[in-house]
Parts: C-alpha cells; sequence; structure tokens
C-alpha cells in the first residue's frame, strides 16, 4: 500500500489565519461532548448485509480518550509516550455497495490552537484489515471501538489500495493543529485516524472547524448527502448499521447541534495556487497547491505525450501554462478547465533546462544547455514554434531562467554565474558570485521588484540568497530552511511569498512558504510527496478564458496594411476585425528577431489600427532596413512587411 502523505509536526512554523473570511468557508462547528464515557445512546438504523447502503457520506467519529493514566501509541508511529489526555477522532467516507460510483473528499480540519496534532492512523492493517473479513485487531481496543469483530466488518480499509486514483490521496498536518486530507473510494470505505493531545487537561466544548475543499480531481463531487456527525439529540446517525458506524464504535460520540454541511463546497482558484511540474517516468502531472488555505491539488492535469523528460514550467502573459521537455516537448495548459495539448518543437542541440516569460511580452524563453555557452531560444507559444535563438555568455551548467522587473532575462549557473542579457539578445553581462556552500538548484523574481532570490541545495539546510540587480550586491542566507533535503524549484506565488518544492523520492517532497519580506519560514510539511519526481514550480498571475484547443493556430487571416510604407520615424498597421478580438501587434527584423511587442487588449469590430514609433522594446531607436508585422487577434493571423527609412 502506498500512501502520500504524513505531514509532521511543525511547531514554531507561523499558523496563517487563512479562515478569517468565513463566509467563504462551509464551516461546521462540531460540539464535542465533554470528555467522560457516555452511555451508548445509539439505535441501529437496521442496515443488513442486503440494505443498499447510502449515497456517499462522510462521517465523523469521536473515539476514546486518555487521562492521567497515559497510553503508549509507539506502534502507530506516535513516540516518546506514554501520552497523557489524547484522544482519536475517526474519520470515514463510504460508497453505495454495488461500487458503482466513485467520490472523493477534500477537507481542511482546524483543531483549536491549544491541541496538538500526535500523528495519524492510516494503515489497514490497524485499522482493522484490507478485507471484508471480520478482523478486528489491537488497535481497535486501544482506540475504544469495542471487542466484537461482527460489529466491526467492513472491507477496504484505510488508504484505498488499487482501483480509483489512490495516488492522489493524502494526509498531513499544516501546523500543530490544523490538517488537511484527500480520501477517494471506487469501493467500501476509506478512513483514517488522527491522534490529539489535550495538553495538561480535557477541554469542556471542545470544537473544531471543517472545510469542505472541491478540486475535483480524486475521483468526483462532494458527497451527495453532505458530511453527518454523531447528534446526541437524534440517536439516528445517518450511515450507522453494520456497514457503518456501530454502537460499539460509538464509545464517546461526536455531538453536534448544527445540521449537516451543504454539498457544495469551496471551488479550486487557479489564481491562488502555484503549479509543480512531476515527473513518473511514464506521464507527466501538474499539481497545484492552494496558498490561501493550503489545500494539496494533486494530478491537476496529465501531460501523456510529447513531453519526457519535463525540465520547465511557466506562466505566459496570456494566461496559459507552458511546459517544455529536455528534447523539444512542448505543452499548453489551461490551468481553469484542466485541458491539454503537445506538440513537438524539435531537439536542437544540447539539452532544454528551464522556461520563463517576459513581461510585456508573448514570448517564452527556454534556456538550453549546450556545453559550452548556454543558448536561449525564444518561442512564440500562438504558433507554436521558435523565433530567435541567441547566446547568452558566462554561466557553464544553468540551473534555471527567470525575468527581471528591468524586462531582462536573468540565467543562473549550478556553481554561482549569474547572467543577464536583453530578450531580443543585446547587452548583457555576468558576475561570478561566490556561495559558502552547495550549488544553485533555481532562482526567481518577484513582480515590481529589483531582487531575485536564488535558491541553493547545500546538502543539509537549504537556502536562499537575494541578488540586488541595482546594486549588483548579494546576500547569503536570507532563509535558511530544512527539509526539503533536496530543494529543485522556487516561485513566487499570489500573495508575494516565496514557495519551494522539494525533488521528492528517497527525500519527500518537502512544500516550504517563505516570507519575501523577512525570510520567515510561514509553511512547511510533506503533505505534496506524490509519486515521482518533482521538477519545477511556478505560478499564474492571468487567468484564460480561452480553451486550449483554440489556442492552436488556425489558417482564418485578416484585412491589413501598413502606412506610411516606407516611414521615416512611424508606421501606423492597419487592420480589420471581423468581431471584437484580442489583439497583439509584434515587429521582427529581418533575421526573425523580436523587436517590439505593441498589446493592444481587446478591440472592436472594424479597421483598427497600432502605431510603431520605430523604436525596440527597450526604447532605442532602430537602424534603417526591412521589417516584419505580425497581427495575431485570437487565431486570426496577418503579417506584412515595411521600410523603415532614416
Amino acid at each position: 500500500m502506498r500512501f502520500h502523505h504524513l505531514g509532521e509536526d511543525s511547531h514554531g512554523v507561523h499558523n496563517r489565519h487563512f479562515i478569517a473570511s468565513a463566509g467563504l468557508l462551509l464551516a461546521v462547528l462540531v460540539g464535542m461532548a465533554s470528555p467522560a464515557l457516555a452511555v451508548d445512546p445509539w439505535v441501529d438504523t437496521g442496515f443488513t448485509e442486503t440494505t443498499s447502503r447510502p449515497d456517499p457520506d462522510l462521517v465523523i467519529v469521536r473515539e476514546a480518550f486518555y487521562g492521567e493514566e497515559g497510553v503508549d501509541l509507539s506502534a502507530f508511529g506516535i513516540p516518546d509516550g506514554p501520552h497523557t489526555f489524547v484522544q482519536s477522532i475517526y474519520f470515514r467516507l463510504f460508497v453505495d455497495n454495488d461500487a458503482e460510483t466513485v467520490d472523493s473528499f477534500t477537507g481542511l480540519v482546524i483543531l483549536p490552537p491549544e491541541l496538538v496534532i500526535l500523528g495519524f492512523v492510516v494503515d489497514e492493517t490497524l485499522l482493522g484489515g484490507a478485507d471484508d473479513d471480520g478482523l478486528w485487531t489491537a488497535s481497535d481496543l486501544t482506540f475504544g471501538i469495542g471487542g466484537d469483530p461482527d460489529r466491526y466488518s467492513e472491507f477496504a480499509r484505510g488508504f484505498e489500495i488499487g482501483g480509483g486514483v489512490s495516488s492522489s490521496e493524502f494526509i498531513g498536518s499544516i501546523d500543530h493543529h490544523t490538517f488537511v486530507f484527500g480520501l477517494n473510494v471506487t469501493d467500501g470505505v476509506d478512513d483514517f485516524r488522527v491522534i490529539v493531545d489535550y495538553g495538561d487537561a480535557f477541554t469542556e466544548g471542545l470544537a473544531f472547524d471543517l472545510l469542505a475543499y472541491d478540486i475535483g480531481v480524486l475521483g468526483g463531487a462532494i458527497p451527495t448527502d453532505g458530511i453527518r456527525v454523531g447528534d446526541d439529540a437524534d440517536p439516528v446517525v445517518f450511515g450507522s448499521g453494520d456497514y457503518g458506524e456501530t454502537p460499539s464504535l460509538l464509545d464517546i460520540p461526536l455531538t453536534s447541534t448544527t445540521p449537516p454541511v451543504p454539498a457544495d463546497a469551496l471551488s479550486y482558484d487557479p489564481l491562488a495556487a502555484v503549479f509543480i511540474l512531476r515527473d513518473t517516468s511514464g506521464s507527466t502531472w501538474v499539481d497545484g497547491y492552494d496558498t490561501v488555505y493550503d489545500v494539496p491539488l494533486p494530478n491537476l492535469v496529465e501531460i501523456a505525450t510529447n513531453l519526457d523528460n519535463p525540465v520547465g514550467i511557466s506562466d505566459g502573459e496570456d494566461g496559459f501554462l507552458y511546459a517544455v521537455g529536455l528534447g523539444g516537448g512542448f505543452a499548453t495548459i489551461n490551468p481553469a478547465n484542466r485541458s491539454v495539448v503537445t506538440q513537438s518543437l524539435g531537439d536542437l542541440a544540447g539539452s532544454n533546462v528551464d522556461v520563463t516569460n517576459l513581461a510585456g511580452t508573448d514570448s517564452l524563453f527556454v534556456i538550453r544547455d549546450t556545453s559550452g555557452d548556454s543558448e536561449i531560444d525564444v518561442i512564440d507559444p500562438a504558433i507554436p514554434d521558435f523565433v530567435d535563438a541567441f547566446p547568452i555568455v558566462g554561466p557553464t551548467n544553468p540551473v534555471g531562467i527567470t525575468d527581471g522587473f528591468d524586462s531582462r532575462l536573468y540565467v543562473l549557473g549550478a556553481g554561482g554565474t549569474l547572467a543577464w542579457i536583453y530578450a531580443d539578445g543585446s547587452g548583457g553581462d555576468a558576475i561570478i558570485l561566490s556561495p559558502p556552500a552547495g550549488t544553485y538548484v533555481d532562482l526567481t523574481s518577484l513582480d515590481e521588484s529589483t531582487l531575485l532570490y536564488l535558491l541553493r541545495d547545500t546538502s543539509g539546510d537549504s537556502e536562499v540568497d537575494v541578488y540586488d540587480t541595482v546594486s549588483q550586491s548579494i546576500s547569503y542566507g536570507f532563509s535558511t530552511f530544512y527539509p526539503p533535503g533536496t530543494p529543485i524549484g522556487i516561485t513566487d506565488g499570489p500573495s508575494g511569498d516565496l514557495h519551494v518544492i522539494g525533488v521528492g523520492g528517497v527525500d519527500p517532497a518537502h512544500y516550504v512558504m517563505i516570507d519575501a519580506l523577512n525570510g520567515d519560514v510561514l509553511v512547511s510539511h510533506n503533505i505534496m510527496d506524490f509519486p515521482g519526481s518533482n521538477i519545477r514550480i511556478t505560478n499564474l498571475d492571468v487567468l484564460t478564458t480561452v480553451d486550449v484547443a483554440d489556442h492552436e493556430p488556425a489558417a482564418a487571416s485578416l484585412r491589413h496594411c501598413a502606412v506610411p510604407n516606407p516611414s521615416h520615424g512611424g508606421v501606423s498597421i492597419r487592420f480589420e476585425l471581423p468581431v471584437p478580438l484580442s489583439v497583439t501587434v509584434t515587429i521582427f527584423d529581418v533575421q526573425g528577431r523580436r523587436i517590439r511587442q505593441l498589446r493592444m487588449g481587446t478591440r472592436g469590430p472594424g479597421w483598427q489600427s497600432s502605431f510603431w514609433d520605430g523604436r525596440d522594446q527597450s526604447g532605442r531607436p532602430q537602424p534603417s532596413g526591412t521589417y516584419f508585422y505580425r497581427v495575431q487577434a485570437a487565431q486570426r493571423l496577418a503579417s506584412g512587411k515595411l521600410q523603415l527609412l532614416r
């Protein structure tokens, strides 16, 4: 069995107040009975072997607690016992008994801050066995379930083995009192226990919040009948009986005065997420992570073809995500509807390493390692194809490329060489950095900031260094953290924080969120440890409304002209639109290099014009000669030639 993944206790990690906006949450306040063994108030609802189980439902049960005598939980991976004042809370999601449905639930549970999560029990053996054999184990007695195997018989216990999409199930701690889980069920039940420590004494009137989160990738919709908890005012528990919670299981029931949570749930928002490229040596996956609610979003997109050996992912100015492979594979991804198309752009000399965009252009820039001077390839994603290439002198063994606020491209070498160049291949310089230890693995920038953040692997602690592009100075050890043991990628995020992901594999793929102002670690856990190896991480600045299939080239054209032509300084490029469309006008020189991009936004039907003043993207006047223009309006293209005379 494989499950992903037990998070670790994050004492000292800052707990962000991500549930402040209560109106957005589907929160159910679950008031617990005072900690005393309850007289069994439960009535069996009468389900039998021939009675169909209810539709999908999540059931939460408060189990046995232990007082000052303590309990040894080392058999469940919880050391340093015996623990006092601990309790188990049991979660179960199940489906109808004909197994024709596939259902899921992703939840965020916020316990009171005075509680500490000691760990989770997820192993099917410790939960009663993987088969419908009526097994009763010592763990059942430990957690107050009772000793009658006939009252505790079901199959497919624990996180599901085989079938469904079990590789995307997860559970783990965000901090010491908050955890997140994702369950998928195709047959039987999925269940787990969370073990909590009350500290010095049990608390009267304990309550916790539960956020239902619908990402739609763990198998289906939120359970149609909502979430049910025990209610001592109504002893009939939805799902109780031989196939669900039995009186012997409910030695200490939950109590609730609230109705069931509605079936609605908070939806996935791509603009609140960061995206992780993951290689499984079969398929390539794009996972997400909601940075507001700290909820993993595994298996958002599968890239099945034309992207063997993925190496980089970046967002584009058009709202798509773009991934590149080692030998020329290229994928266009719509993160909103999770659709993807792939192409092969050709295997150039050397190996692709990473990809970035550049603010103010529609181009993508791929850094390619040629075992000499590195090359930057320019891709027009609307074609998609290479439109330019130029060398960047300095970094050998390049590990990453990013755009800067100064309209430059920055390339980082593993040994510490940092080079910059303009997007047309002009200019450029390099600085030799001298990190105190380790090698660099990636870099990123922040919007409207002159700073670059360089991720360094020291084979121990990971470090983030800060390079100021104005003063050309470096500050080492801006942020130091462990784990991940093997960091692989860094990006800025929706809130201006930094996000780091580990490679996974032997070392769990630890995720870290860092305050970009002071280097403090805000979130640190290993819940994002899914099969394969993480490759890169990126964010998304704009959300596209165009379907990825409509992003592919089309043959439609536009009527157009350039006046005056020849021109002695400026030229108006005119074109006719049949319907309102978003327009971009691009100027190239005779070598096919992109000189200027004029973004016009959405324009109405009829004749429109865009003015080029004869200058490049950096404002430098261009010499006399022949130039080409291209008008792109959605999938309609127009191109022409013009003469510039000085």
